[in-house]
């Protein structure tokens, strides 16, 4: 009878790793380099250009030429893979894969560094990877703004393991200086790093504290200059990352065209589906009876993602708790007032991506007092959700 908790176990492993794996076969079998504008930005970069060849969905055209307007940290990672293979045979769903891979065994290293309980960790873990937007990241990773939410990930997480581990202040910021060339809003989660360098571990003396501050910020302070000349050098304007210079079409361009890229207008329909929408699956013909795929503007994080709820009842130093939430809210303000939600995103809100690094260390101090009954139920909730909208949706779409 010992054994049959283990097999159960075994069982739902297996189960979840073969959900996973059929939710990729077809984005890893379809995708190609030419798909995604990090590989065609390597490819500029490689020829020593800025711009590249012709227009594709969401480039920036200024002055008669085309840019990628994303920040550009992924590309640099993909430099190796596409000077070795070159533009077709780049996969990006692989590439967003093996960096999903990596982002495991960090959040793994995160969660042992805080304490958190040995039989808790599998659980945050499946949480974390298949029970948020993230998953869909990974099955969507062919497109730019995907990869983008990946290597951002990846990047936060080294900060936060360096900012619990060794505190080097230069390594915490560049690894932020990675995430904010990946996804800008990123920067937003500075307080929340500072807070872990001052705050955690063993007291130390105020000239190593300052070292690790001063270290911290040249590194965002190069990173961000050569942001800055990025911009320059493309669009004459340190400040002007190319977004308004993208030819937008439908409700998008309405939209901009009527109140800009940010607006409070945007506040109430973004916050509606940050907090409230739910499981939304389209149904088309002409009486609706047959499965037209997942709503595009996405599900709430409330309804998709409960569990992380249970950060609400983290508990530890007051000071990294109030940088922790700040920074979160840092970060969320300027997404409400955007002029989309993240479109196009499948069950999440893939803007959550750029905090949920953050919430899920105050979700792992948390469950230690949330019943586990309750919080490993609401894991196991959002996981079986991302596979009807992953796996099953599709399937049926399909047929």
């Amino acid at each position: 009878m010992r054994c049959a908790p283990k097999i159960l176990t075994w069982a739902a492993l297996a189960l979840l790793a073969a959900l996973f794996i059929a939710s990729l076969v077809g984005p890893i079998r379809n995708a190609h380099g030419e798909d995604n504008l990090y590989v065609h930005q390597a490819a500029a970069f490689l020829k020593g250009r800025l711009d590249i060849p012709r227009h594709y969905h969401d480039t920036a055209v200024f002055e008669g030429r085309y840019y990628v307007p994303f920040p550009p940290a992924p590309a640099v990672l993909m430099l190796p893979l596409v000077a070795l293979l070159g533009v077709h045979r780049t996969n990006p769903v692989l590439v967003g894969l093996a960096v999903a891979i990596f982002s495991v065994w960090l959040l793994g290293r995160i969660l042992r560094r805080l304490g958190v309980e040995k039989g808790a960790i599998p659980w945050l873990l499946v949480g974390y990877f298949l029970g948020t937007v993230y998953w869909s990241c990974v099955v969507m990773g062919a497109g730019v703004w995907f990869t983008a939410h990946l290597v951002s990930t990846a990047a936060l997480f080294l900060a936060i393991d360096e900012a619990l581990g060794r505190k080097r202040g230069i390594l915490v910021g560049l690894y932020l200086g990675i995430s904010f060339l990946s996804r800008q809003l990123t920067a937003f989660l500075a307080p929340f790093l500072i807070a872990l360098l001052l705050a955690e571990g063993e007291p130390a003396p105020m000239a190593v504290r300052l070292r690790r501050l001063v270290g911290f910020a040249v590194s965002c302070a190069l990173l961000g200059g050569a942001y800055l000349a990025f911009n320059w050098a493309r669009f004459g304007n340190p400040f002007d990352s190319g977004y308004k210079y993208l030819l937008l079409g439908g409700h998008l361009l309405e939209r901009f065209l009527q109140f800009g890229l940010f607006h409070p207008r945007y506040v109430l329909f973004n916050a509606f589906y940050l907090f409230v929408q739910g499981f939304h699956v389209n149904f088309t013909g002409s009486r609706f009876l047959t499965i037209g795929g997942m709503d595009g503007w996405g599900t709430s994080l409330v309804a998709a993602s409960p569990f992380l709820f249970a950060s609400l009842a983290a508990r530890g130093r007051k000071p990294l708790l109030w940088a922790a939430w700040a920074s979160i809210l840092l970060c969320l303000v300027p997404q409400l007032f955007y002029y989309n939600n993240g479109w196009w995103q499948i069950n999440g809100q893939r803007f959550t991506m750029d905090f949920l690094p953050v919430f899920i260390v105050l979700t792992a101090l948390g469950v230690r007092r949330v019943q586990g009954a309750v919080w490993k139920g609401a894991v196991a909730y959002a996981v079986f959700l991302n596979a009807l909208a992953l796996v099953v949706v599709p399937w049926l779409a399909a047929g």
